[in-house]
């Protein structure tokens, strides 16, 4: 939270693998927020509640939040409704739960995503394992990654991909 400024554009996003994990994550950047004057919202609308989500409330969601939340399936859903990229400005993505979400299908969505976004723009992704797709998402789109893991004898480390 840290690289977000108290402007009145979305910097950052984070995707999750589902809409209560968004939904705690929301809890959690909402009282964090309140010391630094960001807003975030998590995106967890059925389809049905997207569809009756107008173009310039999607908009508005850019212009007045910070910080968004959501699975990468709702996040897409949204963006598909607005003409306008709302990514252009992201200074952050992260990719909580990298391997669940694609367990889900959605790596192709993660990629879309990461088509979105500014090339400047810096990418996390979390991961509890390193399936041959979180390994192939570090060697397309990030810069002098990093890799925390745990050796065999549980002890953290820090090599470089």
């Amino acid at each position: 939270m840290q690289l977000i400024e108290n402007l009145s554009k979305l910097q950052a996003l984070v995707l999750v693998p589902t809409r209560e994990i968004a939904t705690a994550v929301n809890v959690l950047f909402t009282k964090l927020g309140q010391y630094m004057d960001i807003n975030t919202q998590s995106i967890i609308y059925t389809k049905n509640e997207l569809n009756h989500l107008s173009e310039r409330f999607i908009e508005s969601i850019e212009e007045v939040n910070q910080i968004i939340i959501g699975p990468v399936g709702r996040i897409l859903s949204t963006v598909e409704k607005t003409s306008k990229n709302i990514f252009k400005d992201l200074q952050v993505l992260i990719i909580d739960g990298a391997d669940e979400i694609i367990e889900r299908g959605f790596f192709d969505g993660i990629k879309q995503i990461i088509s979105y976004i500014n090339p400047k723009c810096q990418i996390c992704i979390f991961s509890q394992t390193f399936r041959n797709e979180i390994i192939q998402l570090s060697n397309d789109f990030l810069k002098k990654p990093i890799k925390f893991e745990n050796d065999e004898e549980k002890k953290l480390t820090i090599t470089s991909i």
